[in-house]
């Protein structure tokens, strides 16, 4: 029994000594890598399971030349040591506000509405951009009416037709710049008419394609006629149906409490404008989201 005791008392010496010079030497030669780490409660760890005592001093060890020294005899010892990869992360935080193409409108919503609400649980007085959909397709003046004090980014602008017309962009500094985009819109749409119409002119059809370019190219001038006629008068144009906005939970909650607005789906706070996919919701849509898009989507 006195000899037990003895190399019980040898043994707990012998842990004491071999964890305490693998973590000197562990800190000399791997500074403060993986294997440093590891053997940082390697007493801990040998005192809690003395009877695994010699196979963690065997592991550690070739741990530690296995690190040292390379992969083994077979090495290849003229090859660089690989730097460890990092991985990276977009230097700007990205989002997308807006229901995919293929989303259940209804799903979306109630989506919208829980965001709205989780943001005003986080905010902290941090304001955010949100898009904000309205429920028909509104004037300039009332767009700008529905916003009122909050900061307008973009606004989003459609003809409302059965006809493919497109949906548009426009960016917005103040009120003023809504009607003047609708009027550059406009213009544009103009300069579209007068290529279809040229186009037309010099297409002769001879054979079933030819003909059926000839009736795109029709469909097409009708389309950017009625947008150019439409757009020709912006404050009488009942054509933007959405914006994105900037403000705090008090002018978003606002916003979502104004009868002409449908949702307002706000981004986290920490994501720039630069960083934002914004994926307006039309009027019109109120089942599922064309898997395909919405013409100039």
């Amino acid at each position: 029994m006195r000899l037990a005791a003895r190399l019980r008392r040898l043994d707990d010496a012998w842990l004491r000594n071999s964890a305490r010079r693998l973590r000197h030497f562990s800190a000399r030669t791997l500074g403060h890598g993986p294997a440093g780490a590891a053997t940082g409660t390697v007493h801990d760890t040998l005192v809690a399971q003395p009877a695994l005592a010699g196979s963690i001093a065997v592991v550690l060890a070739a741990g530690i030349l296995f690190a040292t020294a390379g992969r083994g005899p077979d090495a290849d010892t003229t090859t660089a040591p690989v730097a460890p990869v990092i991985p990276s992360f977009p230097a700007t935080p990205l989002a997308t506000i807006g229901p995919a193409p293929g989303t259940s409108v209804s799903v979306y919503l109630a989506r919208a509405k829980q965001d709205l609400e989780h943001y005003g649980q986080i905010a902290a007085q941090r304001p955010t951009y949100a898009v904000v959909d309205f429920r028909r397709y509104l004037t300039p003046t009332e767009a700008v009416h529905v916003a009122g004090a909050t900061a307008v980014s973009s606004g989003y602008v459609r003809v409302p037709s059965a006809l493919p017309t497109q949906s548009r962009k426009v960016p917005i500094a103040s009120s003023a710049d809504l009607v003047k985009g609708i009027t550059s819109v406009g213009l544009v749409a103009a300069a579209t008419t007068k290529t279809y119409t040229t186009l037309l002119a010099s297409l002769h059809p001879h054979s079933n394609r030819d003909r059926q370019l000839a009736l795109q190219y029709r469909m097409q001038r009708r389309t950017a006629a009625l947008e150019a006629r439409e757009l020709s008068h912006p404050a009488k144009c009942h054509c933007v149906f959405a914006m994105v906005v900037h403000g705090d939970v008090a002018a978003l909650n606002t916003l979502a409490r104004n009868p002409l607005v449908r949702v307002v789906d706000p981004a986290p706070p920490v994501v720039p404008l630069n960083g934002l996919t914004v994926l307006p919701l039309q009027p019109q849509i109120r089942s599922t989201v064309p898997r395909d898009g919405l013409p100039g989507g």
